[in-house]
Formats: C-alpha cells, structure tokens, sequence
C-alpha cells in the first residue's frame, strides 16, 4: 500500500487492475459461445445459419482448440499473473500492459473464429505468441524475486505453447491423426498444472474453510501424483503400447484416489467452494482409471473418457477457483449464494451427461448427451457471469488496489 500511487491506481479502469479481472470473466464468456456454437454445428444450427460462419481448422479442430487454448489458456494466465503478485509481493501486470496482453488473446480467439480476411500463418502466430507471452510477464516476475520454486510454470506454458504450434501444424496439413495426439497431450498437461495447484492448494483452503488441522503432504505420494501425469504426458508423444499406457493411467487413478482421500470431502458438504474444489479432484482420479480400462480394451469410447478430465476435472475446478479467487482478490468474504452453488451443480451435471451417460446407457440420444451437457455448462458458466460481473467489473470494496 506504501508503494502504490492511489489516485494512479483509480485512474485504471477496474477490469483491468489484476489479471485475473479480464481473463477469468472473458474465458466464462467464451466458453459459452464456444460450445454454443459447437451444439449448433452438432444439431443443425438453429438459431442462425451456423454454415455461414467456416472457422480456421473447421469445426472439430475449433471446438477442441478453443476449449483448451482459448477458454483453460486464459484462466492459466488469469491465475498465474495474480498469483506471482502474492508470491513475489510486487504489484502485479496492470493497466494498458495487461489490456496489451488481453488484446492479443482476444485477437486469436476473432482470427480463429473469422479467418478469412487473414493468412493462414497470421492466424497461427498471433495464437501462439500468447502463452510465451505470459511465461514471459510470469518468469520478470519470479526471477526478479528469486521464487525459483515457482519458475516451473514456464517452461510448461512454453510447452504448451510448442504443442499449440503442432495442432496448428496439423489443421494446415488437415492431419487428424496428429491433431488428436497433441489434443491429448495439451489435456494431459493442463491436467498436470491442476493437479500441481491443487496440491498447494487445497488441503490448506479446507483446513482454513472447516476450521481442521491440514492434511500434511506426503513426498513420495505427490510426486507420484504429477510424475505419472508427465509420464501419460511423454507415453501420447512416443505412442506407447496399450498395455503400458494402462499401467500407468492406473497408477495416477490410485495416486490420485490416496491424495484425495486424504483430503476429507466429506468433511466439506457445507461449504460449496471447498466440496466443488474436491469433486473436480475425484473426478481425475475417476477419469485416470476410465482410461486404464479403455487401453486395456474395456471401454471404447475414448471421447467420452476423456471429457472425464476435461469438464469434470479441469472444468469444475476452473469453476471453483475463478469463484473464490475472485472473492478474495476484490476484498469479499469468501461466501456464496445459491445461484453459484447451483452453478457448481451444474457443472457435475455436465459432466455427468457427458461422460457417464454415454458409458452407462450406450444408447442414450445424442440430444442428451451432448446437448444436455452443453446446455449445463451454459448454465454454470451464465450463473457464474451474472454473479461476477459486478465483483469484476467493480473496484475492491476495501478500497485496496487490485
């Protein structure tokens, strides 16, 4: 506070006074219409003609890119340049440099959305600067606090960069084959930095929120945790055998399973920004052994496995965590009214049509299944905007910066 120009700080405008302003309540926003669009092409494009509209890469390369670079791209970078202000006490990306840096991803997500005025190599380039983009933002920060413990997050986010570089490499060469094996790597190491956070994290916010002592880490469990997810992460780029992959899927479910027994769920049903946080953990544990039985040749439908991760792992905990950061870095109490609670609901719902369903009832209409699941996540993410809108787009109410 002894640092900050206040009257300097009130002349920025409110959205753009901490990352996680523009990023979180864009990415919300983007999700909807990214899979409204999505159940369009599925079911016909009602609402307008959908085949007017010929995105880079076509639908299915647009669909899965989007989520993962476009939506989890701009929640990674909302909570890591929020985060490196706690962690290094500095004042964090602010004002027109974060309104520079937002401005280049809302440039990608038009470029990808409307490609025909554009070329081809633009498109990609101005995609894939974001990320260095951040890493670079993240890394001034840490290496200027000497936080080394922290500079791990850049070289994943310059991976993952390299990796956003291969799919636009196989919408080029339309190489579906390619594309996919760099879809699953991207979820595979997003799923990696949820598990890495949620290991901080977690334990400690249960601890605070239910007033218990703090299940303490274990070493050997923890790193047994993220080094199986690295290894699914090298088995998908050197397209390992089956059996392997199997063998490994299983032992991040039973990792997963130990740590997040450890947790205490049940010890967290009254209080929805902790139970929301724990169920997405349960759900990578789940997903991590449904895809052990699919290498092992018991499940067959790979997509549904794999939205296991995506909209019950990453999904709902990016939910959870967009609510209660938000709260916290404006000054508010962390409490919740029903209409989040219903949106954390919501998203257990999507994923429980998504995922399950289909595995359950193999036969359940498509407008149910994906549908259903999208018009769920519409809900919780639409819930989570018309909640958080003003929290956003609003000063602190402690009149702190930020």
């Amino acid at each position: 506070m002894q640092l900050i120009d206040l009257n300097k700080e009130e002349r920025i405008v409110p959205l753009f006074r901490l990352s996680f302003r523009p990023f979180f309540l864009f990415a919300a926003l983007f999700s909807i219409l990214a899979l409204s669009l999505w159940g369009m092409t599925l079911f016909g494009g009602t609402v307008f003609d959908i085949g007017s509209l010929s995105p880079y890469g076509h639908w299915f390369w647009w669909h899965g890119h989007e989520m993962l670079f476009g939506f989890v791209g701009a929640v990674i970078a909302g909570f890591l340049l929020t985060a490196v202000q706690n962690w290094t006490g500095r004042l964090g990306l602010r004002g027109y440099p974060l309104v520079a840096l937002f401005a280049v991803w809302l440039l990608g997500r038009i470029m990808l959305l409307f490609p025909g005025p554009f070329p081809t190599q633009l498109i990609a380039l101005v995609d894939i600067s974001f990320l260095p983009l951040v890493a670079a933002v993240l890394g001034f920060f840490v290496v200027r606090a000497r936080l080394w413990r922290n500079m791990l997050f850049v070289p994943v986010l310059l991976i993952l960069a390299i990796l956003n570089g291969f799919m636009h490499w196989a919408a080029m060469d339309n190489d579906v084959l390619l594309y996919k094996k760099m879809a699953t790597t991207v979820i595979f190491l997003i799923t990696f930095l949820v598990s890495l956070m949620g290991g901080r994290v977690i334990p400690f916010f249960t601890a605070n929120g239910t007033n218990t002592e703090k299940a303490a880490p274990i070493k050997w469990l923890e790193l047994t945790a993220l080094a199986s997810i690295l290894l699914l992460v090298l088995g998908t780029l050197l397209s390992l055998n089956a059996t392997v992959m199997g063998l490994i899927c299983l032992l991040a479910s039973a990792s997963h399973l130990i740590r997040t027994l450890r947790w205490r769920i049940w010890i967290t049903f009254s209080v929805p920004l902790l139970w929301s946080l724990h169920v997405a953990c349960w759900f990578l544990a789940i997903g991590f052994f449904q895809l052990a039985l699919f290498h092992w040749g018991f499940i067959d439908d790979y997509i549904s496995v794999l939205h296991t991760l995506t909209v019950g792992g990453i999904g709902l905990i990016v939910l959870a965590m967009i609510a209660r950061i938000s709260l916290g870095h404006t000054g508010r109490s962390l409490q919740i009214g029903p209409m989040v609670v219903m949106a954390f609901v919501a998203l257990v719902g999507a994923v429980l049509l998504r995922a399950v369903l289909p595995m359950v009832t193999p036969g359940a209409p498509s407008t149910l299944v994906y549908g259903g699941s999208i018009a769920f996540w519409v809900l919780g993410f639409g819930a989570f905007i018309f909640a958080y809108l003003p929290i956003l787009t609003r000063p602190r109410v402690d009149g702190r910066p930020g």
